[in-house]
């Protein structure tokens, strides 16, 4: 569970997310439905680092490419995402035409603590004309 608090907000609501994700988890394994393999190596780290420095440095080609989408795109994050600022989500909807934003309860892991909520959402949005 150590890596779980890069996921959820050091609250005592995202604990409590944090325990039922793990929770939800641990019953998925026993029952055989996952894998039970949930460690994430330093290399597999360092390599996502790694991408995000290359992009982000690289040049600003990929977020002028953003307003040259023109299917309907939902940009979700966690409110208290310290992995990826949730201002980035801003800059990335505001980039793209028409695009919905929807920010969540929870952190970097909002789609486990706010499953329900971004399932309308999701739900909502493909429904859409």
């Amino acid at each position: 569970m150590e890596n779980f608090e890069l996921l959820f907000p050091i609250t005592p609501e995202g604990k409590a997310a944090t325990k039922a994700v793990y929770t939800r988890w641990a019953a998925a394994k026993a029952a055989g439905t996952i894998p039970d393999d949930f460690v994430v190596s330093k290399e597999t780290k360092a390599r996502q680092v790694r991408a995000r420095i290359t992009l982000w440095d690289a040049d600003n080609q990929n977020y002028q490419d953003l307003k040259n989408i023109k299917i309907p795109v939902l940009v979700a994050d966690g409110r208290e995402d310290i992995i990826d600022n949730p201002q980035n989500s801003v800059i990335i909807a505001k980039q793209i035409p028409f695009a919905w934003l929807a920010f969540y309860e929870g952190g970097h892991a909002f789609l486990f603590q706010s499953y329900k909520k971004l399932s309308e959402t999701v739900n909502v949005f493909l429904q859409k004309d």
